[in-house]
């Protein structure tokens, strides 16, 4: 929820997020154009099922101020120099996107406590949590 008690959330895959009204009415819907965004591959044969993971949104939290932080987790297979394991898209309230920090090793947004610290699950060697606060 953000400061006014509006529902907002991301999308796994397509990469969208949607603020919603306390009555349920859609006040926002942002999309981003991206080449990133790769959905969720089955492959069966016989018996057995393999499942890739999707590139795609796995934690988004809303801050005091209104500022949204979606969390992108990309698969092994999407990984290169230029598209890092995982990343933040950083949007104000109103839905501009502010910019987009590489996070690595790869991370997770967990969530935030109540004085805007964000908390992702990193998987370095070992797998820990980190506190981390955004500068703007």
């Amino acid at each position: 929820m953000d400061p006014e008690g509006r529902i907002c959330y991301s999308q796994l895959t397509p990469y969208e997020i949607r603020k919603f009204s306390d009555l349920g009415s859609q006040l926002m819907a942002i999309y981003r154009e991206n080449d990133f965004m790769v959905r969720a591959e089955v492959q069966t044969t016989g018996n057995t099922m393999r499942f890739t993971m999707p590139t795609g949104s796995y934690g988004f939290c809303v801050l005091s101020d209104g500022t949204m932080i979606n969390s992108i987790l990309v698969g092994k297979d999407q990984q290169s120099e230029s598209v890092p394991g995982s990343f933040i898209d950083v949007f104000r309230a109103d839905g501009r996107l502010l910019g987009s920090v590489a996070i690595r090793p790869s991370s997770l947004l967990l969530g935030k406590d109540g004085l805007d610290r964000l908390y992702f699950l990193e998987y370095g060697e070992p797998v820990s949590i980190v506190r981390y606060r955004l500068e703007k």
